[in-house]
């Protein structure tokens, strides 16, 4: 029984760092794309930027959203 609870605990931590790690990536290819690595931006703080430039969001509100919301 501790050993089944311990492998989906595993299993559940692999798929949010995958999650995490697929945002993160995203970033990155959103940043190619809308020409931001030349100041410096990849990741989620390219995302982060994106969502600001887009849609007029407050940085603070787009830095308080949760990856899920983001990935929404």
């Amino acid at each position: 029984m501790r050993n089944e609870r311990y492998e989906n605990l595993k299993r559940l931590h692999e798929a949010k760092g995958s999650l995490a790690y697929l945002l993160a990536v995203f970033g990155d290819v959103l940043a190619k794309r809308e020409g931001y690595r030349d100041s410096g931006l990849d990741g989620m703080d390219a995302i982060h930027f994106y969502l600001i430039h887009k849609f007029h969001w407050l940085p603070k509100d787009v830095r308080a959203m949760s990856a899920q919301d983001i990935r929404f």
